[in-house]
């Protein structure tokens, strides 16, 4: 996904697709803040966190962080994400939590969720910039 965005200038990372389709740098600030904000609502019990002020759900305006600052976010993240499974202890991965998204899940089942989200990410990603390009 990133050798994707990495040569993108900022104004084709915030290109809007003409169905209404989330921009590049939508996609690249929505992955690593639900990926760290799920892991830290479900298994840390910690509060959300917004690096840029707001969830880029709320986010309307045209003042957009930058490339550098959105992949900085990713890394910082994806950081986090490793450590945080380093750590994990095996009771850990089977104790069961509740979401109000998919009920009853064990812990392993939410990482497997965070992998495969971010997989299906990496994938629109990769297909938007391509659109972009081209």
């Amino acid at each position: 996904m990133l050798q994707s965005i990495v040569p993108l200038s900022d104004s084709q990372l915030r290109w809007q697709p003409p169905n209404g389709a989330n921009s590049v740098a939508w996609i690249l600030w929505h992955i690593p803040e639900v990926e760290d904000n799920w892991v830290r609502d479900k298994l840390l019990d910690l509060p959300r966190r917004y690096p840029f002020g707001e969830s880029v759900k709320a986010f309307n305006g045209s003042d957009w962080p930058s490339k550098s600052a959105l992949l900085a976010y990713f890394h910082e993240v994806r950081a986090l994400t490793r450590q945080r499974l380093e750590d994990a202890t095996e009771e850990e991965f089977n104790r069961v939590i509740r979401d109000e998204h998919f009920g009853s899940i064990a812990v392993r089942q939410l990482w497997a969720g965070v992998a495969m989200s971010c997989q299906l990410a990496n994938s629109l990603v990769k297909a938007r910039a391509m659109t972009v390009v081209s």
